[in-house]
C-alpha cells in the first residue's frame, strides 16, 4: 500500500475513535449521573405488645417511601408504598424484634436525584407479663367460708374456684375482692383464685390456691325461752324477752334492750359463771359496748361483774350508760324451756300404692323434726289444726298423736282410733288413724323422713302419707 494511502486510513480510524469517545460522554449516551437522595433517619417511637410505631424524618427530594417490614428471622410481614413518615403496624407477636427497611423515592422526572438507598430501622414489641397472684385469706364461721384477697393492679375479674373431693363444686367470675359460700358440715374444701383482665398487655395471674378448709358444725338453737328483762343502765327498760341457747353452747337474748330494734345480746359462759358478750363492739377499761338500737347506738356492760345460772334461770351483768348504772337482769322458769327441733323441713302428702284413698294433695306442708317425735303446722293444709305424732325411728312405729288446735295441745293417743278434726270442708273433714302395728309407721332421718298413717278419710278408708 502506498505511503498515502496508510495515513488516510490511520486518520480516518482516529476519527471513529473520537467519534465513539464523544458519543460515549454525551448526556444521552446512558450513563446515569443523577445522586442518590439521602436516607432517611428514624426510629420504633411506640410498642405494644402487638404492634409498632415507626416514624421517621421527611426527605424534602423525595415524593414517597417504599417500606417492607421483616420478623428478626428476614420472614416478609408486610410492604408497600406510602407518602406518609409515620406506620403503625398492628397484630404483630409478643416480645419480638421486627426490623423495617425505608427507601425513598426521588420523583421519576428528576434529572439530579435518584432512590436513596435503604434504611434499616429496628423495633421490638413488649412481653406480655402475667397479672399478680392474688393473696386470698380465710375465715370460717360455722358453715360459712369467707375468701377475701386485696385487689390485684391492672386486674379487672377474678376467677374463684371451690372445690371438695378434687372436684369443682361452686365458683364465680366477679370484680369484687372477696367470695363467701355455704358448705356442708365438717367437710374440707380448697378454694382457688386467679386475677384477669382484657388488657392485652397482661395475661392471667398463676391460681393462688388455699388447701384444708375446715368447715365447722352449724350452732343450732336446742331450746328457747321467754323471760323477764331488766335494764339497770340505759333508761331502765323492762319487758318480756327470748333466750336461745345454742349448741355450740353460746347464748342470745333477742331484742335485748328493746323490744323490735333487731339488736341482740350474744353471749358464753366460762366456768366460773362469768359471761363473755360475743357480738362487743368495743373495749375499754374492763368494759365492753354493746349495740342496743340500729344506727350505732350503744351502752356498756362489765363482764366481769356477771353471773349466769341456767338450771336457776338467771343472768345479770352490770351495766352502764344513759346516766344510769348497776346490775341488768334477765330471768326465766326453766320448766318453762321450749326444745328446740333437730330440723325443719318442707313435706308434702301423696299417694302410697295398695293402701287405699290417699288423703289430698298438700304441699309445702312445714315439719319440725326433734329427736322422738315431729310436729306437723296445719296437716290438713288448714292453720290452726296442727298435729304431734310420736315416733320410734328404729321400729319404725309411731308411739303416739297429739292434735294441736290453736296452739292448745289435747289429749295423747297412743292405741286404736283417733279421730282428728282436720278443720277442712271437704270429704276429709275428719281422719281417724287407727294406732296399730301394720297400720301405722314412721321414720325421723337426719334430713328426710315420713308418717304414714292407715286411716278413715271421712267415711273411706284410706291413709295419710307425708313425706319430706
Amino acid at each position: 500500500m502506498k505511503r498515502n494511502d496508510k495515513i488516510r486510513c490511520f486518520g480516518l480510524l482516529l476519527c471513529l475513535l473520537f467519534a465513539v469517545v464523544f458519543v460515549s460522554c454525551s448526556k444521552d449516551d446512558g450513563i446515569d449521573n443523577r445522586q442518590p437522595i439521602s436516607s432517611p433517619s428514624g426510629d420504633a417511637i411506640a410498642a405494644t405488645v402487638s404492634s409498632l410505631t415507626f416514624q421517621w424524618e421527611a426527605e424534602k427530594n423525595a415524593t414517597q417511601y417504599g417500606y417492607r417490614l421483616y420478623t428478626n428471622g428476614d420472614s416478609l410481614v408486610s410492604g408497600g408504598v406510602t407518602k406518609e413518615t409515620t406506620l403503625v403496624f398492628t397484630k404483630l407477636k409478643d416480645d419480638k424484634e421486627y426490623k423495617l427497611e425505608i427507601t425513598a423515592f426521588a420523583p421519576a422526572t428528576s434529572s439530579e436525584f435518584t432512590t436513596a438507598k435503604p434504611v434499616v430501622l429496628v423495633g421490638r414489641t413488649l412481653k406480655i407479663v402475667p397479672l399478680s397472684t392474688p393473696q386470698p385469706s380465710v375465715e370460717v364461721s360455722g358453715l360459712r367460708v369467707t375468701v377475701t384477697w386485696p385487689a390485684v393492679e391492672n386486674a379487672e375479674v377474678y376467677n374463684v374456684q371451690v372445690l371438695c373431693a378434687g372436684e369443682v363444686v361452686k365458683g364465680a367470675q366477679q370484680a369484687a375482692t372477696s367470695f363467701t359460700f355455704t358448705g356442708e358440715q365438717k367437710s374440707e374444701y380448697s378454694v382457688r383464685v386467679n386475677a384477669e383482665t382484657d388488657n392485652e398487655a397482661y395475661s392471667p395471674s398463676a391460681w393462688a390456691t388455699i388447701d384444708g378448709i375446715q368447715t365447722e358444725e352449724e350452732a343450732k338453737p336446742i331450746w328457747t325461752v321467754e323471760g323477764d328483762f331488766y335494764d339497770a343502765g340505759e333508761y331502765l327498760t323492762t319487758g318480756k324477752r327470748t333466750l336461745v341457747a345454742y349448741s355450740d353452747g353460746s347464748y342470745v337474748i333477742e331484742d335485748w334492750l328493746y323490744a323490735g330494734s333487731g339488736c341482740d345480746l350474744q353471749f358464753s359462759v366460762n366456768a366460773d359463771g362469768t359471761i363473755n358478750v360475743l357480738n362487743a363492739t368495743g373495749e375499754s377499761g374492763g368494759y365492753v359496748t354493746v349495740d342496743f338500737y340500729p344506727g350505732g347506738y350503744y351502752t356498756y356492760l362489765y363482764p366481769a361483774y356477771s353471773s349466769f345460772d341456767a338450771e336457776e334461770g338467771s343472768l345479770s351483768v352490770y351495766a352502764y350508760g344513759g346516766g344510769g348504772q348497776g346490775y341488768s337482769t334477765f330471768t326465766y322458769d326453766p320448766k318453762k324451756i321450749v326444745k328446740a327441733p333437730r330440723y325443719s323441713a318442707l313435706a308434702q302428702t301423696s299417694e302410697k300404692s295398695g293402701w287405699g284413698q290417699a288423703f289430698p294433695t298438700l304441699t309445702n306442708v312445714k315439719v319440725d323434726v326433734y329427736d322422738d317425735y315431729v310436729l306437723i303446722h296445719a296437716f290438713a293444709g288448714v292453720e290452726g289444726y296442727d298435729l304431734k305424732v310420736g315416733v320410734d325411728t328404729e321400729a319404725a312405729a309411731i308411739t303416739g298423736i297429739t292434735p294441736i288446735t290453736n296452739g292448745v295441745e289435747g289429749e295423747t293417743s297412743t292405741s286404736g282410733y283417733v279421730t282428728l278434726t282436720t278443720g277442712r270442708t271437704d270429704d276429709a273433714a275428719t281422719l281417724k288413724p287407727y294406732l296399730a302395728a301394720g297400720y301405722c309407721y314412721g321414720s325421723l332421718g337426719d334430713t328426710e323422713g315420713y308418717i304414714l298413717l292407715g286411716a278413715y278419710i271421712g267415711s273411706a278408708w284410706g291413709h295419710y302419707y307425708l313425706a319430706w
